[in-house]
């Protein structure tokens, strides 16, 4: 059996609020729903999460939050879409 997967990549721009600071940085996924139900429901939806790419991202001294609701996500905007080399695999 052969199978054609042409994946995509969603590339969002991220806008989270911390103490009346915005921080600002890319992030991708291979869905397009992806990006908004991580942030809004999952697991990028928690401090313990937000703070940590805030600190990789963008202010490497901003401080590892527990759990908690403090960091406001701000607005997720789509940036651009990539469409990968398509790929062939063979399935025994």
């Amino acid at each position: 059996m052969i199978f054609e997967r042409v994946p995509y990549i969603y590339a969002v721009r991220v806008y989270l609020r911390y103490k009346g600071v915005t921080y600002s940085y890319e992030e991708m996924f291979e869905d397009a729903h992806m990006a908004d139900y991580q942030y809004r429901e999952g697991n990028y939806a928690c401090d313990c999460n937000r703070s940590l790419f805030i600190g990789r991202y963008c202010d490497p001294d901003f401080p590892e939050l527990v759990c908690g609701e403090e960091i406001e996500l701000v607005a997720l905007t789509p940036v651009e879409t990539i469409i990968a080399e398509a790929s062939h695999e063979r399935l025994g």
